[in-house]
């Protein structure tokens, strides 16, 4: 049986899959195949349109298009690198329309600020069960306990942190360990238990340590604090040093 005699199901179901493969090393093939049918491009939008990334070159785009509120549906990882305040507070109100449905398993790549927060509390907050499961979170910009202790005044919604499974941000590099704003230092045992706390279905914490020396003494003394923290929150961790 030659490819072209193959049955319209399974046909689809090799298109669906090669799209899947090659979006990110090839999107240029991705789109051509989106092309050849509107049923083809049925089942390869949801490979397209999976991964959304805004950057200062092109927000504008997604900014003013009405085209672009069409893909929202089938986005399911976001990531946002825009530094002009200006630019980031339009995508904000942009952004506030995505609803993914219940059963997706979202990822967010985003600087932590109040906007950030407003986007998940109206994703899970005015709903009885989530829109959709945050499973992975990398939080730029502030500090990692800022977004998640629930202590502090920005740290997202306990609907959000109840079912995220993957968090990464930037930690304190001279061990200023609070659970909040106003507590004394606290152990690797006390801030691992906070994190456990706030982020009960965590798998996984990604810890960036920016502006340390790698040669450092201190750098070991910080990777074994680091190392404690994931021991107490039971899960695998993984540090980078910037």
């Amino acid at each position: 049986m030659t490819f072209v005699n193959l049955p319209n199901e399974l046909l689809l179901t090799i298109f669906e899959y090669a799209a899947h493969a090659h979006v990110i090393g090839d999107r240029q093939w991705v789109v051509q195949l989106a092309l050849v049918s509107n049923t083809v491009y049925e089942v390869v939008r949801r490979s397209l349109y999976h991964t959304l990334v805004i950057t200062d070159r092109n927000y504008k785009h997604f900014r003013n298009s009405k085209q672009t509120e069409r893909i929202l549906p089938f986005v399911r990882s976001i990531s946002i690198f825009v530094e002009n305040s200006n630019s980031a507070h339009d995508l904000w109100q942009y952004l506030s329309r995505w609803s993914p449905p219940g059963n997706a398993r979202a990822y967010l790549n985003v600087p932590w600020n109040p906007s950030a927060k407003n986007i998940l509390d109206h994703l899970q907050d005015v709903h009885p069960t989530p829109v959709c499961i945050i499973a992975s979170i990398l939080v730029r910009y502030n500090l990692l306990q800022e977004a998640i202790l629930s202590g502090y005044t920005f740290s997202m919604s306990a609907v959000v942190a109840t079912h995220l499974e993957r968090i990464g941000g930037y930690v304190s590099n001279h061990g200023e360990w609070h659970t909040t704003p106003e507590s004394q230092l606290s152990s690797p045992r006390d801030w691992g238990q906070a994190v456990l706390d706030s982020l009960p279905a965590l798998r996984h914490i990604l810890f960036r340590v920016v502006d340390i020396e790698y040669f450092d003494d201190y750098t070991e003394e910080m990777k074994e604090y680091l190392l404690e923290v994931a021991k107490w929150c039971r899960v695998y961790s993984t540090i980078v040093l910037a």
